[in-house]
């Protein structure tokens, strides 16, 4: 897993159908929630502690969803 950008606002999650939008699997929306509930925690976290750059940002974020999606395993 890897951030290679920022992103900002809304963002869409579609199936591998190509030039389509499927709907996603069960097991990857299950992924998918969990990294947002990982976001989400880190940016409640952000409010009384900020992040001390973008690194760092970058890396708790990553930390955090891999957490959650390992979770999901057990």
């Amino acid at each position: 897993m890897e951030i290679t950008h920022g992103a900002r606002g809304t963002i869409v999650v579609t199936g591998t159908g190509g030039s389509t939008m499927d709907q996603l699997d069960d097991v990857l929306a299950a992924q998918l929630r969990a990294v947002c509930v990982a976001v989400r925690g880190v940016l409640v976290e952000w409010q009384t502690r900020p992040p001390t750059g973008e690194v760092a940002a970058r890396a708790e974020v990553l930390a955090a969803a891999r957490h959650q999606v390992k979770a999901l395993a057990h």
